[in-house]
């Protein structure tokens, strides 16, 4: 075997799948974020990825709203 002495077998973790409001809220978090430190950049891109995803949502209107502001 090339395990390294000692070393444990790690089960897979199984990926948990997150909603649309987590994802988006945490994109939106993000965006805010940058927006406060002056990356208004960074905020563009993650409030982009809400509208192309998520086209035709309330998260994708927020997203769109917030980058009037930016």
């Amino acid at each position: 075997s090339l395990r390294a002495p000692n070393s444990t077998v790690r089960p897979e973790r199984s990926r948990r799948v997150r909603s649309p409001k987590q994802v988006c809220t945490g994109w939106l978090s993000a965006a805010r974020n940058y927006s406060n430190v002056g990356m208004k950049a960074d905020a563009r891109r993650c409030l982009a990825k809400i509208i192309q995803k998520y086209p035709g949502t309330q998260w994708a209107a927020r997203a769109k709203m917030e980058m009037r502001k930016l």
